[in-house]
Protein backbone atom coordinates (compact mmCIF):
# COMPACT_ATOMS: atom_id res chain seq x y z
CA UNK A 1 0.00 0.00 0.00
CA UNK A 2 2.33 2.69 -1.28
CA UNK A 3 0.17 5.72 -0.51
CA UNK A 4 -0.08 5.08 3.22
CA UNK A 5 1.96 7.43 5.40
CA UNK A 6 4.95 5.48 6.62
CA UNK A 7 6.19 5.15 10.20
CA UNK A 8 7.60 2.39 12.39
CA UNK A 9 5.30 -0.26 13.76
CA UNK A 10 6.15 -2.52 16.68
CA UNK A 11 4.72 -6.01 16.71
CA UNK A 12 6.06 -7.17 20.04
CA UNK A 13 4.29 -10.03 21.70
CA UNK A 14 1.75 -9.38 24.39
CA UNK A 15 2.35 -10.76 27.85
CA UNK A 16 0.36 -13.91 28.48
CA UNK A 17 -0.23 -15.58 31.87
CA UNK A 18 2.51 -18.17 32.36
CA UNK A 19 1.79 -21.80 32.94
CA UNK A 20 3.92 -23.91 35.25
CA UNK A 21 5.90 -27.04 34.36
CA UNK A 22 5.68 -29.83 36.90
CA UNK A 23 8.62 -32.02 37.89
CA UNK A 24 7.16 -35.54 37.82
CA UNK A 25 9.74 -36.86 40.24
CA UNK A 26 8.16 -34.73 42.97
CA UNK A 27 4.71 -36.21 42.38
CA UNK A 28 3.30 -39.31 43.97
CA UNK A 29 -0.02 -40.98 43.28
CA UNK A 30 -1.20 -40.79 46.86
CA UNK A 31 -3.93 -38.53 48.14
CA UNK A 32 -1.57 -36.40 50.12
CA UNK A 33 1.05 -35.87 47.41
CA UNK A 34 2.09 -32.38 46.42
CA UNK A 35 4.52 -30.59 44.13
CA UNK A 36 6.02 -27.17 43.88
CA UNK A 37 7.45 -25.55 40.76
CA UNK A 38 11.09 -24.50 40.77
CA UNK A 39 12.72 -21.14 40.02
CA UNK A 40 10.72 -19.58 42.83
CA UNK A 41 7.40 -20.10 41.03
CA UNK A 42 5.23 -22.33 43.23
CA UNK A 43 2.14 -24.15 42.08
CA UNK A 44 0.94 -24.76 45.59
CA UNK A 45 0.23 -28.25 46.86
CA UNK A 46 -1.30 -30.53 44.27
CA UNK A 47 -3.92 -32.62 46.02
CA UNK A 48 -6.61 -34.93 44.75
CA UNK A 49 -9.81 -33.04 44.12
CA UNK A 50 -8.24 -29.56 43.92
CA UNK A 51 -8.55 -27.35 40.83
CA UNK A 52 -5.28 -26.04 39.45
CA UNK A 53 -4.96 -22.25 39.08
CA UNK A 54 -2.61 -22.34 36.05
CA UNK A 55 -2.23 -24.18 32.77
CA UNK A 56 0.37 -26.92 33.17
CA UNK A 57 2.85 -27.49 30.32
CA UNK A 58 5.81 -29.73 29.71
CA UNK A 59 9.10 -28.19 28.58
CA UNK A 60 8.09 -28.61 24.92
CA UNK A 61 5.14 -26.34 25.47
CA UNK A 62 2.57 -29.15 25.34
CA UNK A 63 -0.42 -28.49 27.54
CA UNK A 64 -0.79 -31.17 30.21
CA UNK A 65 -3.74 -29.75 32.16
CA UNK A 66 -5.65 -26.55 31.55
CA UNK A 67 -6.35 -24.10 34.35
CA UNK A 68 -9.42 -25.03 36.36
CA UNK A 69 -8.93 -28.76 35.79
CA UNK A 70 -9.56 -30.99 38.79
CA UNK A 71 -6.67 -33.14 39.99
CA UNK A 72 -7.56 -36.82 39.76
CA UNK A 73 -5.53 -39.92 40.62
CA UNK A 74 -5.12 -40.56 36.89
CA UNK A 75 -3.90 -36.98 36.30
CA UNK A 76 -1.28 -37.33 39.01
CA UNK A 77 -0.22 -40.70 37.62
CA UNK A 78 0.08 -39.42 34.03
CA UNK A 79 2.12 -36.40 35.11
CA UNK A 80 4.40 -38.62 37.18
CA UNK A 81 5.01 -40.80 34.09
CA UNK A 82 6.39 -37.92 32.06
CA UNK A 83 10.01 -38.32 31.03
CA UNK A 84 12.06 -36.32 33.54
CA UNK A 85 14.33 -35.16 30.69
CA UNK A 86 11.41 -33.39 28.99
CA UNK A 87 9.51 -32.21 32.07
CA UNK A 88 11.39 -29.86 34.35
CA UNK A 89 10.46 -27.70 37.28
CA UNK A 90 10.41 -24.27 35.70
CA UNK A 91 8.03 -21.67 34.34
CA UNK A 92 6.79 -22.95 31.00
CA UNK A 93 6.63 -21.08 27.77
CA UNK A 94 3.29 -19.35 27.35
CA UNK A 95 0.93 -20.57 24.71
CA UNK A 96 1.82 -19.53 21.18
CA UNK A 97 -0.32 -16.47 20.55
CA UNK A 98 -0.52 -14.95 17.05
CA UNK A 99 1.72 -12.07 18.10
CA UNK A 100 4.34 -14.44 19.50
CA UNK A 101 4.24 -16.53 16.34
CA UNK A 102 4.73 -13.38 14.22
CA UNK A 103 7.68 -12.34 16.35
CA UNK A 104 9.35 -15.73 15.79
CA UNK A 105 8.56 -15.52 12.05
CA UNK A 106 10.08 -12.06 11.68
CA UNK A 107 13.17 -13.09 13.63
CA UNK A 108 13.60 -16.11 11.36
CA UNK A 109 13.04 -14.13 8.17
CA UNK A 110 15.51 -11.47 9.34
CA UNK A 111 18.14 -14.18 9.90
CA UNK A 112 17.52 -15.63 6.43
CA UNK A 113 17.72 -12.16 4.90
CA UNK A 114 21.06 -11.52 6.54
CA UNK A 115 22.42 -14.70 4.98
CA UNK A 116 20.92 -13.95 1.57
CA UNK A 117 22.19 -10.36 1.50
CA UNK A 118 25.71 -11.52 2.34
CA UNK A 119 25.91 -13.25 -1.03
CA UNK A 120 27.81 -11.59 -3.85
CA UNK A 121 26.02 -9.56 -6.53
CA UNK A 122 22.35 -10.46 -6.57
CA UNK A 123 21.59 -8.15 -9.53
CA UNK A 124 23.42 -8.17 -12.89
CA UNK A 125 26.00 -5.42 -13.34
CA UNK A 126 24.67 -4.51 -16.80
CA UNK A 127 21.19 -4.32 -18.29
CA UNK A 128 20.26 -6.21 -21.42
CA UNK A 129 20.78 -4.32 -24.67
CA UNK A 130 18.41 -6.30 -26.90
CA UNK A 131 14.73 -6.53 -26.04
CA UNK A 132 12.12 -8.63 -27.86
CA UNK A 133 9.63 -6.58 -29.86
CA UNK A 134 6.53 -7.48 -31.83
CA UNK A 135 4.97 -5.33 -34.52
CA UNK A 136 2.56 -2.80 -33.06
CA UNK A 137 -0.40 -4.79 -34.39
CA UNK A 138 0.89 -7.99 -32.79
CA UNK A 139 1.70 -6.12 -29.58
CA UNK A 140 -1.91 -4.94 -29.37
CA UNK A 141 -3.21 -8.49 -29.88
CA UNK A 142 -0.80 -9.91 -27.26
CA UNK A 143 -1.79 -7.15 -24.84
CA UNK A 144 -5.44 -8.13 -25.18
CA UNK A 145 -4.62 -11.78 -24.47
CA UNK A 146 -2.72 -10.81 -21.34
CA UNK A 147 -5.44 -8.42 -20.25
CA UNK A 148 -7.71 -11.48 -20.06
CA UNK A 149 -5.00 -13.30 -18.13
CA UNK A 150 -4.87 -10.32 -15.75
CA UNK A 151 -8.59 -10.81 -15.02
CA UNK A 152 -7.99 -14.52 -14.38
CA UNK A 153 -5.16 -13.90 -11.93
CA UNK A 154 -7.17 -11.34 -9.94
CA UNK A 155 -10.03 -13.83 -9.60
CA UNK A 156 -7.61 -16.57 -8.58
CA UNK A 157 -5.99 -14.27 -6.03
CA UNK A 158 -9.41 -13.37 -4.63
CA UNK A 159 -10.26 -17.07 -4.19
CA UNK A 160 -6.86 -17.71 -2.62
CA UNK A 161 -7.37 -14.94 -0.06
CA UNK A 162 -10.82 -16.21 0.83
CA UNK A 163 -9.29 -19.64 1.47
CA UNK A 164 -6.61 -18.03 3.64
CA UNK A 165 -9.30 -16.29 5.67
CA UNK A 166 -10.87 -19.68 6.35
CA UNK A 167 -7.53 -21.04 7.53
CA UNK A 168 -7.05 -23.49 4.67
CA UNK A 169 -3.69 -24.77 3.48
CA UNK A 170 -3.19 -23.91 -0.18
CA UNK A 171 -0.96 -25.10 -3.00
CA UNK A 172 0.82 -22.38 -4.98
CA UNK A 173 0.61 -24.28 -8.28
CA UNK A 174 -2.18 -22.17 -9.82
CA UNK A 175 -0.60 -18.78 -9.26
CA UNK A 176 2.81 -20.11 -10.28
CA UNK A 177 1.36 -21.27 -13.60
CA UNK A 178 -0.11 -17.84 -14.34
CA UNK A 179 3.16 -16.13 -13.43
CA UNK A 180 4.96 -18.40 -15.89
CA UNK A 181 2.48 -17.47 -18.61
CA UNK A 182 3.17 -13.79 -18.02
CA UNK A 183 6.91 -14.48 -18.34
CA UNK A 184 6.19 -16.22 -21.65
CA UNK A 185 4.50 -13.01 -22.81
CA UNK A 186 7.57 -10.97 -21.80
CA UNK A 187 9.71 -13.22 -23.97
CA UNK A 188 7.64 -12.08 -26.97
CA UNK A 189 7.67 -8.35 -26.20
CA UNK A 190 9.12 -6.55 -23.18
CA UNK A 191 6.41 -3.85 -23.36
CA UNK A 192 3.36 -6.11 -23.24
CA UNK A 193 2.83 -6.31 -19.47
CA UNK A 194 3.22 -2.57 -18.84
CA UNK A 195 0.65 -2.06 -21.62
CA UNK A 196 -1.75 -4.39 -19.78
CA UNK A 197 -1.38 -2.36 -16.57
CA UNK A 198 -2.23 0.84 -18.44
CA UNK A 199 -5.40 -0.62 -19.99
CA UNK A 200 -7.26 -2.33 -17.13
CA UNK A 201 -9.67 -0.59 -14.77
CA UNK A 202 -9.55 -0.72 -10.99
CA UNK A 203 -12.65 -2.13 -9.22
CA UNK A 204 -14.00 -0.95 -5.88
CA UNK A 205 -11.93 -3.41 -3.83
CA UNK A 206 -8.58 -2.68 -5.43
CA UNK A 207 -6.49 -5.19 -3.48
CA UNK A 208 -6.31 -8.00 -6.07
CA UNK A 209 -6.14 -5.71 -9.07
CA UNK A 210 -3.29 -3.78 -7.48
CA UNK A 211 -1.45 -7.01 -6.67
CA UNK A 212 -1.60 -8.08 -10.31
CA UNK A 213 -0.48 -4.64 -11.56
CA UNK A 214 2.55 -4.62 -9.29
CA UNK A 215 3.35 -8.18 -10.33
CA UNK A 216 3.39 -7.33 -14.06
CA UNK A 217 5.47 -4.18 -13.63
CA UNK A 218 7.94 -5.96 -11.34
CA UNK A 219 8.48 -8.76 -13.84
CA UNK A 220 8.93 -6.21 -16.62
CA UNK A 221 11.66 -4.49 -14.60
CA UNK A 222 13.30 -7.83 -13.83
CA UNK A 223 13.39 -8.71 -17.54
CA UNK A 224 14.91 -5.32 -18.42
CA UNK A 225 17.57 -5.90 -15.77
CA UNK A 226 18.57 -9.13 -17.49
CA UNK A 227 17.58 -11.46 -14.66
CA UNK A 228 17.07 -15.10 -15.62
CA UNK A 229 13.68 -16.73 -15.99
CA UNK A 230 13.66 -18.35 -12.55
CA UNK A 231 14.45 -15.00 -10.93
CA UNK A 232 11.74 -13.21 -12.92
CA UNK A 233 9.22 -15.85 -11.85
CA UNK A 234 10.08 -15.62 -8.15
CA UNK A 235 9.86 -11.81 -8.32
CA UNK A 236 6.47 -12.14 -10.00
CA UNK A 237 5.25 -14.60 -7.37
CA UNK A 238 6.45 -12.46 -4.48
CA UNK A 239 4.94 -9.33 -6.02
CA UNK A 240 1.61 -11.03 -6.64
CA UNK A 241 1.34 -12.22 -3.03
CA UNK A 242 2.98 -9.22 -1.35
CA UNK A 243 -0.24 -7.79 0.06
CA UNK A 244 -2.21 -10.90 1.04
CA UNK A 245 -1.79 -9.83 4.67
CA UNK A 246 -4.18 -6.96 3.92
CA UNK A 247 -7.06 -9.42 4.32
CA UNK A 248 -6.39 -9.19 8.07
CA UNK A 249 -6.96 -5.42 8.00
CA UNK A 250 -10.63 -4.51 8.49
CA UNK A 251 -12.36 -3.61 5.25
CA UNK A 252 -13.62 -0.39 6.85
CA UNK A 253 -9.98 0.69 7.14
CA UNK A 254 -8.68 -0.77 3.88
CA UNK A 255 -11.47 0.79 1.80
CA UNK A 256 -11.97 3.97 3.85
CA UNK A 257 -13.07 6.82 1.51
CA UNK A 258 -11.04 9.35 3.53
CA UNK A 259 -7.62 9.96 5.00
CA UNK A 260 -6.71 7.41 7.66
CA UNK A 261 -6.14 8.16 11.32
CA UNK A 262 -2.77 7.40 12.92
CA UNK A 263 -4.20 4.24 14.46
CA UNK A 264 -5.62 3.11 11.10
CA UNK A 265 -2.30 3.76 9.36
CA UNK A 266 -0.63 1.63 12.00
CA UNK A 267 -3.04 -1.20 11.17
CA UNK A 268 -2.17 -0.90 7.46
CA UNK A 269 1.54 -0.86 8.22
CA UNK A 270 1.33 -4.19 10.01
CA UNK A 271 0.16 -6.00 6.92
CA UNK A 272 3.62 -7.13 5.69
CA UNK A 273 3.97 -9.10 8.93
CA UNK A 274 0.46 -10.49 8.44
CA UNK A 275 1.59 -11.46 4.93
CA UNK A 276 4.26 -13.69 6.45
CA UNK A 277 1.48 -15.38 8.45
CA UNK A 278 -0.55 -15.97 5.31
CA UNK A 279 2.36 -17.27 3.25
CA UNK A 280 2.88 -20.01 5.83
CA UNK A 281 -0.50 -21.38 4.69
CA UNK A 282 0.61 -21.57 1.05
CA UNK A 283 2.73 -24.57 0.09
CA UNK A 284 5.60 -24.11 -2.33
CA UNK A 285 6.47 -20.46 -1.65
CA UNK A 286 10.25 -19.94 -1.92
CA UNK A 287 12.02 -17.85 0.75
CA UNK A 288 12.83 -15.00 -1.64
CA UNK A 289 9.11 -14.52 -2.38
CA UNK A 290 8.62 -14.17 1.38
CA UNK A 291 11.41 -11.58 1.53
CA UNK A 292 9.51 -9.59 -1.09
CA UNK A 293 6.23 -9.78 0.81
CA UNK A 294 8.00 -8.69 3.98
CA UNK A 295 10.11 -5.85 2.58
CA UNK A 296 8.39 -4.35 -0.47
CA UNK A 297 7.09 -1.43 1.62
CA UNK A 298 10.49 -0.55 3.04
CA UNK A 299 12.38 2.47 1.69
CA UNK A 300 16.11 3.11 1.38
CA UNK A 301 15.91 6.18 3.67
CA UNK A 302 14.31 4.15 6.51
CA UNK A 303 10.92 5.81 5.98
CA UNK A 304 9.22 2.53 5.09
CA UNK A 305 7.54 -0.19 7.08
CA UNK A 306 7.24 -2.54 8.91
CA UNK A 307 10.85 -2.35 10.18
CA UNK A 308 12.30 0.93 8.86
CA UNK A 309 15.13 -0.91 7.12
CA UNK A 310 17.92 0.93 5.30
CA UNK A 311 19.15 0.33 1.77
CA UNK A 312 21.69 -2.45 2.27
CA UNK A 313 19.30 -4.40 4.51
CA UNK A 314 16.49 -4.47 1.92
CA UNK A 315 16.61 -7.31 -0.60
CA UNK A 316 17.13 -5.97 -4.17
CA UNK A 317 14.14 -7.96 -5.41
CA UNK A 318 11.97 -6.23 -2.78
CA UNK A 319 13.38 -2.89 -3.97
CA UNK A 320 12.25 -3.72 -7.51
CA UNK A 321 8.75 -4.54 -6.31
CA UNK A 322 8.66 -1.42 -4.12
CA UNK A 323 9.06 0.80 -7.19
CA UNK A 324 6.44 -1.10 -9.19
CA UNK A 325 4.06 -1.07 -6.22
CA UNK A 326 4.40 2.67 -5.66
CA UNK A 327 3.73 3.55 -9.30
CA UNK A 328 0.81 1.12 -9.59
CA UNK A 329 -0.76 2.65 -6.48
CA UNK A 330 -0.35 6.27 -7.58
CA UNK A 331 -1.54 5.74 -11.16
CA UNK A 332 -4.79 4.00 -10.16
CA UNK A 333 -7.68 5.33 -8.06
CA UNK A 334 -8.29 4.59 -4.42
CA UNK A 335 -11.48 5.09 -2.39
CA UNK A 336 -10.06 8.28 -0.87
CA UNK A 337 -8.51 9.82 -4.02
CA UNK A 338 -8.54 9.74 -7.83
CA UNK A 339 -5.73 8.27 -9.90
CA UNK A 340 -2.77 10.47 -10.73
CA UNK A 341 -2.09 11.13 -14.41
CA UNK A 342 0.66 8.63 -15.29
CA UNK A 343 3.16 11.37 -16.15
CA UNK A 344 2.48 13.07 -12.78
CA UNK A 345 2.97 9.73 -11.01
CA UNK A 346 6.34 9.38 -12.74
CA UNK A 347 7.33 12.88 -11.57
CA UNK A 348 6.45 11.88 -8.01
CA UNK A 349 8.52 8.71 -8.39
CA UNK A 350 11.51 10.79 -9.54
CA UNK A 351 11.01 13.12 -6.57
CA UNK A 352 11.01 10.14 -4.21
CA UNK A 353 14.15 8.86 -5.91
CA UNK A 354 15.85 12.22 -5.34
CA UNK A 355 14.91 11.88 -1.66
CA UNK A 356 16.74 8.50 -1.61
CA UNK A 357 13.60 6.46 -1.08
CA UNK A 358 14.29 4.38 -4.18
CA UNK A 359 17.50 3.09 -5.73
CA UNK A 360 18.54 5.35 -8.62
CA UNK A 361 19.63 2.55 -10.92
CA UNK A 362 16.40 0.61 -10.40
CA UNK A 363 14.35 3.76 -10.95
CA UNK A 364 16.15 4.28 -14.26
CA UNK A 365 15.30 0.70 -15.24
CA UNK A 366 11.68 1.40 -14.36
CA UNK A 367 11.72 4.41 -16.69
CA UNK A 368 13.14 2.16 -19.41
CA UNK A 369 10.03 0.04 -18.94
CA UNK A 370 7.34 2.74 -18.85
CA UNK A 371 9.09 5.98 -19.95
CA UNK A 372 8.39 9.41 -18.50
CA UNK A 373 5.11 9.20 -20.43
CA UNK A 374 3.77 5.71 -19.66
CA UNK A 375 1.86 3.56 -22.11
CA UNK A 376 -1.64 4.92 -22.64
CA UNK A 377 -0.65 8.55 -21.99
CA UNK A 378 -1.94 11.14 -24.43
CA UNK A 379 0.72 13.56 -25.72
CA UNK A 380 0.46 16.82 -27.62
CA UNK A 381 3.54 17.64 -29.70
CA UNK A 382 5.05 20.98 -30.62
CA UNK A 383 3.67 20.62 -34.16
CA UNK A 384 0.11 20.30 -32.87
CA UNK A 385 -0.15 16.55 -33.43
CA UNK A 386 -1.75 14.44 -30.68
CA UNK A 387 -0.76 10.83 -30.07
CA UNK A 388 -1.14 7.95 -27.66
CA UNK A 389 1.93 6.29 -26.16
CA UNK A 390 2.25 2.63 -27.17
CA UNK A 391 5.88 1.89 -26.29
CA UNK A 392 8.70 3.10 -24.10
CA UNK A 393 12.13 3.79 -25.57
CA UNK A 394 14.80 2.57 -23.12
CA UNK A 395 17.41 5.26 -22.60
CA UNK A 396 15.17 7.93 -24.18
CA UNK A 397 12.63 8.31 -21.40
CA UNK A 398 10.94 11.44 -22.74
CA UNK A 399 10.71 10.19 -26.33
CA UNK A 400 8.40 7.13 -26.52
CA UNK A 401 6.69 5.60 -29.54
CA UNK A 402 3.21 7.02 -30.16
CA UNK A 403 0.25 6.35 -32.42
CA UNK A 404 -1.30 9.48 -33.91
CA UNK A 405 -4.97 10.04 -33.04
CA UNK A 406 -7.52 11.99 -35.08
CA UNK A 407 -9.72 14.88 -33.96
CA UNK A 408 -12.22 12.40 -32.44
CA UNK A 409 -9.46 10.75 -30.41
CA UNK A 410 -9.43 7.59 -32.51
CA UNK A 411 -6.06 6.04 -33.35
CA UNK A 412 -4.82 6.24 -36.90
CA UNK A 413 -2.36 3.86 -38.54
CA UNK A 414 0.53 6.30 -38.27
CA UNK A 415 3.14 5.58 -35.59
CA UNK A 416 5.92 7.99 -34.63
CA UNK A 417 9.11 7.03 -32.79
CA UNK A 418 9.98 10.28 -31.03
CA UNK A 419 13.54 9.08 -30.41
CA UNK A 420 14.04 9.25 -34.21
CA UNK A 421 12.39 12.69 -34.57
CA UNK A 422 14.68 15.27 -32.90
CA UNK A 423 12.59 18.23 -34.08
CA UNK A 424 9.47 16.98 -32.28
CA UNK A 425 8.94 17.46 -28.56
CA UNK A 426 6.16 16.95 -26.05
CA UNK A 427 4.43 20.12 -24.90
CA UNK A 428 1.58 18.53 -22.93
CA UNK A 429 0.81 15.15 -21.36
CA UNK A 430 -2.60 14.03 -20.13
Amino acid sequence: MADVEEHAVSDDASTDPPGVVIDPSSLESSAGSSATGASGTGTGSLRLGMRIPHDLYDSSGILLLSSGSRITPRALFLISQRDERSVQAEVARPRATPKRVRKVQTEQIDQLLTIELSKKQILPSERISERPRLTLADLEAETQRNLERHHVVTEMLSDLCHSLERGKLIQADGVKTLVREFVDALSLDSDVLSAVVSMQETPGDFLFDHAANGCLLSMTMAAHLGLNRDQIEVIGLGALLRDVGMIKVPEAVRLAPRALSAQERSMIQRHPVYTLDCLEQIRGIPPIAKFIGYQSHERLDRSGYPRKRAGTTIHPFAQIVAIADAYAAMSHPRPHRPAMIPHEAIKQMLHDGAQNRFDGRLLSVFLDCVSAFPTGSMLQLNNGLVGKVVRANPGAHTRPVIIEVDSQGEPTKRSIDLSAEPTLSVVRAY
